[in-house]
């Protein structure tokens, strides 16, 4: 089973100034839809409130093939909004309006080997959610299970105290950690550092269109992303996470597998996560089409 736990928002995407679309959204949503319209088990871990947007994002996720058996919707509050707001390149800024941090019981989760688990954004590092996440990630221990920590985040993070130093402590928890340049660049970290503090990691770096680095057994492998004209770059890194994810669970890699695995496994990884991406940004919604296969 593959497991993603973060936020859920209702996303309105403008385009020169007009609505273009609106959809369920939320970094770890977006790379369960995908997961479950790639024909993936999966199921994610979050809350809306129990309003009418709230159901519809139950309805929407059942339809697409994600098990919603730890989807809470809350009566405390309402269901999250994300405006995102293209420019002439297709990239996205945010607006959010809500509760994007209201704290729930983590639930009992029966992990087995060979499960994985998706976590990250503000959702990881900013109280109470982050104790969501340490008590979710404490099921794990002992157990087989694939902890791939995606960051995602930017400079909207930076009135959150001690960001860096929390994802830093979430990334050390982490088998693979997929992070961007903009991470990056908003944590002040740098490619070098993290590879010093964290040997034990499989690092994957994404920088927009350009060359996807994997850093792994103290190698560097550059895969370089094919050209494409993006309708929106909104889930582009959400359906990278989904791509690799599907190639990780497809091959059945568990965490005693990643010191065996040669360049030519990651690259297939890695292609597999670029495919994913591309055609997110090929659609106005955040996901994967209903009939992509990989």
């Amino acid at each position: 089973m593959i497991y993603c736990l973060g936020n859920t928002n209702y996303d309105i995407v403008f385009d020169r100034g007009a609505i273009s679309s609106g959809a369920p959204g939320g970094s770890k949503l977006n790379t369960a839809v995908s997961a479950g319209r790639l024909g993936l088990p999966v199921r994610l871990i979050s809350r809306a409130g129990n309003d009418k947007l709230g159901k519809n994002v139950v309805a929407f996720l059942e339809e697409n093939g994600v098990d919603t058996s730890l989807f809470y919707l809350d009566e405390k509050f309402k269901t999250n909004l994300a405006l995102a707001f293209l420019d002439d390149n297709k990239n996205a800024s945010y607006l959010h309006y809500g509760y994007e941090q209201v704290y729930f019981q983590a639930p009992h989760i029966n992990f087995r080997d060979g499960d994985f688990l998706l976590f990250g954004s503000t959702f990881a590092i900013a109280r109470p959610t982050d104790r969501v996440v340490d008590e979710v990630l404490q099921q794990t221990q002992g157990k087989q299970v694939m902890r791939i920590y995606d960051p995602n985040i930017r400079k909207k993070c930076a009135d959150i105290d001690s960001a860096s130093d929390e994802a830093l402590k979430r990334m050390g928890r982490s088998h693979i950690i997929k992070i961007s340049d903009e991470d990056l660049e908003a944590m002040n970290l740098t490619v070098n550092y993290l590879n010093n503090n964290l040997p034990g990691c499989i690092l994957i770096v994404t920088r927009r269109e350009k060359d996807v680095s994997l850093f792994y057994n103290n190698k560097e492998l550059r895969v370089k992303p094919p050209e494409i004209n993006p309708v929106s770059t909104v889930g582009a890194g959400d359906g990278f996470n989904a791509g690799i994810i599907s190639a990780l669970h497809q091959k059945q890699i568990t965490p005693l597998h990643l010191d065996k695995m040669t360049k030519n496994d990651w690259q297939g990884v890695i292609e597999s996560g670029n495919a994913i991406a591309n055609e997110v940004c090929r659609r106005k919604e955040n996901y994967v089409d209903l009939k992509t296969e990989i």
